[in-house]
């Protein structure tokens, strides 16, 4: 199973790779990028994780008000955010490394 907040095309074509007769649940509509009306994206390119930290404690303030989904590539790096004091976070991950 995959389970994905988004479904872009290059979810949708692992799993048509990976999977044998694949069957997609779609609960947002046929979009190309598959992504909710309300849902805004914003890329920020990043040097370090100093760098990345200070763009996201300021994201999270000014919208305190908001519900946020913060995605890492790791488990250690959605653990890094437990130990940030300017909210409370909680790692959600599939125990991998």
């Amino acid at each position: 199973m995959i389970f994905s907040a988004t479904v872009p095309s290059f979810i949708q074509n692992i799993a048509k790779e990976s999977m044998d007769d694949p069957v997609m649940i779609d609960l947002v509509g046929d979009d190309a990028m598959q992504l909710p009306a309300k849902l805004r994206t914003k890329a920020i390119i990043s040097t370090d994780m100093k760098h990345k930290i200070a763009h996201i404690q300021n994201f999270v303030e000014s919208n305190r008000d908001k519900k946020i989904i913060i995605f890492c590539e790791t488990k250690d790096a959605a653990r890094h955010f437990d130990k940030l004091d300017f909210a409370n976070f909680l790692p959600i991950h599939g125990d991998l490394q």
